[in-house]
């Protein structure tokens, strides 16, 4: 994990236990600094991960960053379990609170690591007062240690989605597949993926299948030969898959991801090579984070995150308080296909 997502990791667990009271002056970045020596950017980043969570309230004219005071529930309390360093994170963060806070649930964060994650599941799974979990993020099934506890899964942590589990996610598959068959529509045909690390977990892999079934139903040779896989989220493997990419398919005109945060790596890889955007390649992502659709204008898929959290959150209310008799084992979120008006047209 990163230094920020530990620090917010430790800082929540603070926040929960009560260590700095609601209403009290946070500690400033200064004092983070140089309590976990980092450097202000990564203090900074910490503590608007947890202002946008809704934990802390930031002051105005330098009065200083304050603990959010604590809604009085009764009824029982949700954990959140997961990251909430990513954009898409902290908005389902922000669903499950919402929809929380309106039924009089409370809501608790936690992010044990991994190696922890047992030991603390274990633990709470003898807790009569937890009625559900949320979950995101950890790669193995973190169900398996809290059986007791109904546990709702955001996408899921492996590759295909078990019938035992209970699932909140994207038509992932369907949107990848209306992604592929616009830019088909749109005269592209020499087409590439440039794919997730370790794309076949997880979502990733139902966003590639989406691409390659539309490739294939347009009649685009060697589907599979086209993907290029990213070592990780960095500027510097965006150049070098570039490279192989213009080499084996000198002729692309579109690359597409299935991450917005793929785009953004691509496009300081295109600027590190000279290559303007736009320009002679489109490129798609999926995730619509603003700082690359808004800017970029780049086509991608709305997965309406903050519905996540809300859907995830009911579902768990719902069975708690006997409306349903289960938790239905998968519950698809509407996305929103954007800025498709984007993708330019291939000349014949």
């Amino acid at each position: 994990m990163s230094k920020t997502t530990d620090i917010v990791a430790i800082l929540t667990r603070e926040l929960s236990e009560g260590k700095y009271p609601a209403g009290s002056l946070f500690p400033s970045e200064y004092d983070l600094v140089r309590r976990f020596d980092v450097n202000r950017s990564t203090a900074n980043k910490a503590v608007l991960s947890l202002v946008t969570a809704g934990l802390l309230i930031r002051g105005v004219r330098g009065a200083g960053t304050r603990v959010a005071n604590k809604q009085p529930h009764s009824k029982g309390r949700i954990i959140f379990l997961g990251s909430i360093i990513h954009p898409n994170e902290v908005r389902t963060l922000q669903g499950t609170l919402k929809a929380a806070q309106y039924s009089g649930y409370s809501l608790e964060i936690a992010i044990p690591q991994e190696q922890d994650l047992k030991a603390y599941l274990t633990q709470l799974n003898s807790d009569p007062n937890t009625i559900g979990i949320v979950t995101i993020g950890y790669e193995n099934m973190p169900d398996e240690f809290c059986p007791n506890i109904p546990m709702v899964y955001l996408d899921m942590p492996d590759p295909e989605y078990h019938v035992d589990k209970h699932y909140i996610a994207t038509p992932n598959e369907e949107a990848a597949r209306k992604m592929m068959e616009a830019l088909i529509a749109k005269g592209h045909r020499e087409i590439v993926l440039y794919s997730s690390p370790r794309y076949q977990v997880q979502h990733t892999i139902y966003r590639i299948r989406g691409f390659q079934e539309g490739m294939r139903q347009a009649g685009i040779a060697d589907v599979e030969k086209r993907i290029f896989t990213a070592v990780d989220y960095t500027d510097e493997d965006a150049v070098e898959n570039l490279k192989k990419i213009m080499k084996r398919y000198p002729k692309t005109t579109a690359i597409v991801t299935p991450s917005d945060d793929l785009v953004r790596t691509m496009l300081q890889g295109m600027k590190s090579l000279g290559i303007p955007y736009p320009g002679p390649i489109a490129l798609t992502g999926f995730g619509n984070l603003l700082d690359v659709t808004t800017r970029h204008g780049i086509p991608t898929v709305e997965q309406n995150q903050f519905q996540f959290g809300v859907q995830a959150c009911t579902s768990l209310i719902d069975f708690h308080e006997k409306r349903c008799e289960e938790i239905p084992h998968i519950q698809y979120v509407d996305y929103k296909m954007v800025n498709m008006e984007h993708i330019p047209r291939v000349s014949e």
